[in-house]
C-alpha cells in the first residue's frame, strides 16, 4: 500500500510539473511576437509554407497570435495559427472549391472564412475548428461575380457583393440566423463596380468603396450616403483608429498617385487637396494594397509597384504627412508577389509568395513589420 501511495504520489507530481512547464511554454511561444520592441524592421515569423499560389489572407486575433488561411491542394480553404510555430487549424471539405477566400477574426476571438464555392456561391463559415461550421445557413447568395466582406467593431457579420447575373450590389448583414439586407443601402444600390473594398470604422459603422470603370464612390453605412466621388482610373483607403488614408491615381495617370488623411468625422475631401505620394509607380494589387494600423501611432503602408519594373516596395504614411520607402525582405528564390496586412494589435504584417529554384517549388513566407 505504501508502495502504491508512492507512485500515485511521483506520478501527480509529474502531472502537474508537466502542467506548469505547458503553462510557462505557451505563452513564451506567443511573446516571440512581441520580444522586438526596440527593434525595426521586418522579422520572418515560422518555417515558409508550401504554397498553392492563391488566396491568401491573414488576421490577428485578440492575443496577438497571427492566423494564415491559404488554398490547399485540394482546392480547399485551409487555416494555420502560429503557436510557436505554424499549426493547422481548420479547413472546410475537400475538393469543394473556396476560392477569393477573406479571414476576419471575430470579437470572439473565431477566425471566420467567406469564400465562392465552385457555383459561385458566396459562403461563411466559422473556422475554429475541427470543422468549418456554416454561419447564418451559410450562403449569403448565389452567383457572387466578386465580393468582401467585414466584422464591425460591434460583431456584425456584413457582405457586398455583385451578383454575375445581374450587376447590382448588394450588401447584407448575418442576423444569427439568416443573412438579411443591410438597410439603407437596399434603397439606392451602387450599379457596375468592378471592384469593392470594405473597412470597419470604430463606431460599428461600416466605409464601403465601390470602384468602377471611370470614377470611384465612397460609402458611409450610416445612411448609405455617398461621402466622397473622385474621378480616376483607381482609389483605395484604410482606416486607422478616427483616420481615414485614401490613396488613388489621378485621372491622366495609373502611375501618378496622390494621397490625403481625413478624420473619420469628416472624411470628404476634393483631388485638388490631395499631395503627391508618387509620380511613377501604381498600386502592387487592384485591392487591398494599402493597410492602416489599428493602434497609435496610426500610419498607412501602401505596396507599390514601379513602373517598367517587377519590383515591389512599401510606402509608409504618418500622420504628419511624412513619407518613408521600407524595401521588402529578400527571398531565397524568385519574387512573385505580396500581400499586406494589419492586424487589430497594431501589427502588420507581409506575406511573400516565391519560386524556389532549387527545389522547383512555390513557397509562402511570413513576416511582422516592426516600427
Amino acid at each position: 500500500m505504501k508502495l502504491l501511495k508512492l507512485l500515485i504520489s511521483i506520478v501527480s507530481v509529474a502531472i502537474l510539473s508537466a502542467c506548469a512547464l505547458l503553462h510557462f511554454l505557451a505563452p513564451a511561444a506567443q511573446n516571440q511576437l512581441q520580444q522586438n520592441a526596440d527593434f525595426i524592421g521586418w522579422k520572418k515569423i515560422g518555417e515558409d509554407f508550401s504554397s498553392n499560389n492563391g488566396y491568401y489572407g491573414l488576421d490577428v486575433d485578440s492575443h496577438g497570435t497571427p492566423y494564415v488561411i491559404m488554398m490547399g491542394i485540394s482546392d480547399s480553404s485551409i487555416l494555420y495559427k502560429f503557436d510557436g510555430k505554424w499549426s493547422f487549424v481548420c479547413s472546410n471539405l475537400p475538393f469543394v472549391q473556396a476560392s477569393a477566400s477573406v479571414l476576419r477574426i471575430g470579437n470572439d476571438d473565431n477566425p471566420y472564412v467567406a469564400y465562392l464555392d465552385f457555383a459561385y456561391n458566396g459562403v461563411l463559415q466559422n473556422f475554429y475548428g475541427p470543422a468549418a461550421v456554416s454561419v447564418a445557413a451559410g450562403e449569403f447568395t448565389n452567383g457572387v461575380e466578386f465580393f468582401d466582406y467585414v466584422i464591425t467593431t460591434g460583431g456584425r457579420h456584413i457582405v457586398s457583393y455583385r451578383m454575375t447575373n445581374f450587376g447590382v450590389v448588394t450588401i447584407h448583414q448575418d442576423t444569427g440566423f439568416y443573412w438579411e439586407y443591410a438597410a439603407p443601402f437596399m434603397e439606392h444600390p451602387p450599379v457596375d463596380p468592378l471592384e469593392i473594398h470594405m473597412a470597419a470604422a470604430p463606431n460599428d459603422e461600416v466605409f464601403i468603396l465601390y470602384i468602377g470603370a471611370t470614377s470611384n464612390e465612397l460609402y458611409y453605412s450610416q445612411g448609405g450616403m455617398n461621402i466622397i466621388s473622385l474621378t480616376g482610373p483607381d482609389m483605395q483607403f484604410a482606416i486607422g483608429g478616427n483616420r481615414i488614408f485614401y490613396v488613388f491615381a489621378t485621372m491622366t495617370s495609373y502611375y501618378e498617385l496622390k494621397f490625403m488623411i481625413k478624420d473619420i468625422g469628416a472624411p470628404s475631401f476634393i483631388s485638388n487637396d490631395a499631395l503627391d505620394l508618387h509620380a511613377n509607380a501604381y498600386f502592387a494589387h487592384p485591392e487591398d494594397t494599402i493597410v492602416a494600423t489599428k493602434q497609435p501611432p496610426y500610419q498607412a503602408f501602401c505596396l507599390l509597384e514601379e513602373t517598367g519594373s517587377t519590383a515591389q516596395y512599401i510606402l509608409q504614411i504618418k500622420e504628419d504627412f511624412t513619407l518613408s520607402r521600407i524595401e521588402l525582405p529578400p527571398v531565397d528564390g524568385t519574387f512573385n508577389d505580396a500581400f499586406l496586412f494589419a492586424g487589430r494589435d497594431g501589427s502588420i504584417y507581409l506575406l511573400i509568395d516565391y519560386s524556389d529554384t532549387n527545389l522547383a517549388i512555390n513557397k509562402l513566407s511570413v513576416y511582422r513589420y516592426y516600427y
